[in-house]
């Protein structure tokens, strides 16, 4: 690419990758908004921030078969753009938690399309060295949004629990911006019939693919219980308030970008064992949440978690990506962003459950029980090998 474009598709793919954590604008006020709603169940509270996960599920199948081969990825973006914005506003309007749930569902059918969309552009539109750089700069861009979603949504929450969803607004500029900058790769969109007869269904559902994205389901099965808990750890111990809660928030998303910036020259030096880096800092940051006893405790250990997370979500975005075949990669993309996110739903459940099972009400048990897991993933990445490249040919 020349610089110019080339300077066109960095803003463009960073400005969709900034809405990828845009339901985050609830998180800090979920406590108030279940104060304002006694007769919810905690299940149905915390579903909030994450049923969007689940309902993209099926939408994210459909961009995987049809971006690039039918549709234009301009076109895909643009329409995921205009449903999560309805989705968010929506529930401002709402009358009682299941009204509320219908926008979070309806912002999930929006955040599905655009799901495979910029690790795939990402893939598409940058070749060599220029590929894992791209990762870091999504990933930044992703902590600096869900920065500005968080300490708006609970500043907000303060106010009145309604105003948080007035955030989405922030969704029309990425449009205006995605309808003038974004390339399109020149292999989108070639004849439809061409493509089908040369499609292989066995080179979407590989091992490689199920590998890194049950990887990243465990992660975010357990990444969601810190943003679903926090809120009410802080408001319950007497911490502060949702603004408090979205200050934290805050400040572990201020390092995820950090993480992400140090995500390229970690990999160039360790590959694959960035991994074991990320999840051995997440498992002690987990260990310390669970036993810190005050507010500066907690934010200091929500920074380190936030590190391991800035530093994990490129990784495992680069890692499945590199070396899928360009006519696969938003099909393969899509089947790993499908797992994910019901790794992200489940995460209530994985909440409740593990509080019956060890037979505590402890709030803070999830990060014990996540932690074990941050460190058994971390032992998994010291004997990981896999040969990664990146195809040298790009768009």
């Amino acid at each position: 690419m020349e610089d110019r474009e080339r300077n066109r598709a960095v803003i463009a793919v960073c400005a969709i990758a900034f809405l990828t954590l845009v339901s985050s604008a609830t998180s800090p006020a979920l406590a108030v908004i279940g104060d304002n709603f006694p007769e919810a169940s905690p299940e149905a509270i915390a579903s909030i921030a994450t049923l969007d996960t689940l309902t993209s599920v099926p939408f994210t199948i459909v961009t995987g078969l049809l971006l690039g081969r039918f549709v234009k990825f301009r076109v895909m973006t643009v329409l995921g753009l205009i449903i999560s914005f309805i989705g968010g506003i929506l529930p401002y309007f709402a009358a009682n938690i299941g009204e509320i749930l219908v926008g979070r569902a309806i912002l999930g059918i929006g955040h599905g399309l655009i799901v495979p969309i910029t690790n795939t552009l990402t893939l598409s539109l940058f070749k060599g060295d220029e590929v894992s750089k791209q990762f870091s700069r999504n990933s930044m861009a992703t902590n600096c949004g869900a920065i500005l979603f968080q300490l708006l949504g609970g500043f907000l929450g303060d106010l009145n629990w309604r105003l948080p969803f007035v955030v989405y607004v922030a969704i029309v500029p990425v449009l205006i911006i995605t309808i003038i900058c974004l390339p399109e790769p020149k292999y989108s969109v070639q004849t439809g019939l061409q493509k089908v007869k040369k499609f292989e269904i066995r080179k979407i559902f590989t091992g490689h693919v199920f590998f890194w994205a049950i990887v990243h389901a465990l992660y975010m099965l357990w990444f969601y219980a810190y943003v679903t808990q926090t809120s009410g750890i802080i408001i319950n111990n007497g911490y502060g308030n949702s603004s408090v809660s979205a200050l934290v928030l805050s400040a572990f998303t201020l390092i995820g970008v950090f993480g992400g910036y140090s995500f390229h020259k970690i990999q160039k030096r360790i590959g694959t064992r960035t991994m074991t880096v990320g999840f051995f800092v997440n498992a002690a940051s987990f260990i310390a949440l669970s036993m810190c006893n005050n507010l500066a405790s907690y934010t200091v250990f929500s920074l380190t978690f936030g590190f391991g997370y800035g530093l994990l979500q490129p990784a495992v975005n680069y890692f499945l990506g590199v070396g899928l075949d360009e006519d696969y990669r938003a099909a393969c993309i899509s089947v790993s962003a499908i797992i994910s996110a019901l790794g992200s739903f489940g995460s209530s459940y994985a909440v409740k459950y593990s509080k019956i099972i060890l037979h505590t009400d402890w709030e803070r048990i999830p990060f014990v029980v996540g932690s074990v897991f941050f460190l058994l993933l971390g032992i998994l990445f010291i004997f990981f090998k896999e040969k990664n490249h990146i195809k040298k040919e790009s768009i």
